[in-house]
């Protein structure tokens, strides 16, 4: 539906549109580049190089104060990759606002179904959180997205006979 109550030619629509468009690149462009450059120049002390083992690393990067201000986008990954939370980042964009540019649902739902198994493939092979529990939330979080994706691509090419309620039904209790 459309509010026609809007001028979409006034001087103040036009300046909304504007700063729409700055917030626009300002998170999806800007944010992942500063965060990893924030990230990047602390490298060595987010993965000490002198540590022995990866739970020295963990320990030396604790007791840093110098590193605190960064800590909400390192804590949760091994100290080799601290700076996947760019990584993450990107996915999310990706995976929630890009894949609307793509003209056509089918060739939404193969793009979209093929990242998702990408990012299967890199953070089960990668596995770059500390904890075994957060591992697995994250391999099973894209997981889901390749049966969504999966789904969407049954929904929309139907290769065989069923019900949109079976469907929907096998969906939600995966």
């Amino acid at each position: 539906p459309q509010d026609y109550s809007v001028d979409c030619d006034s001087a103040i629509h036009q300046r909304y549109v504007i700063y729409a468009w700055v917030f626009i690149l300002v998170y999806p462009i800007g944010t992942p580049p500063c965060i990893g450059y924030l990230l990047w120049r602390s490298r060595k002390r987010l993965n000490p190089p002198h540590a022995k083992s990866e739970a020295d690393a963990l320990s030396i990067r604790a007791k840093d104060q110098s590193i605190a201000a960064l800590h909400q986008l390192f804590y949760p990954y091994r100290p080799t990759f601290f700076y996947f939370e760019v990584v993450d980042i990107y996915r999310r964009i990706l995976m929630s606002g890009s894949l609307i540019l793509i003209d056509g649902k089918p060739q939404r739902a193969v793009v979209g179904l093929g990242l998702s198994l990408f990012f299967v493939f890199l953070y089960q092979t990668a596995s770059p959180y500390i904890t075994n529990p957060l591992q697995a939330l994250s391999i099973s979080g894209v997981w889901m997205l390749v049966l969504v994706y999966g789904g969407g691509m049954l929904l929309i090419s139907r290769p065989c006979a069923y019900s949109d309620f079976g469907l929907g039904m096998l969906l939600m209790i995966a």
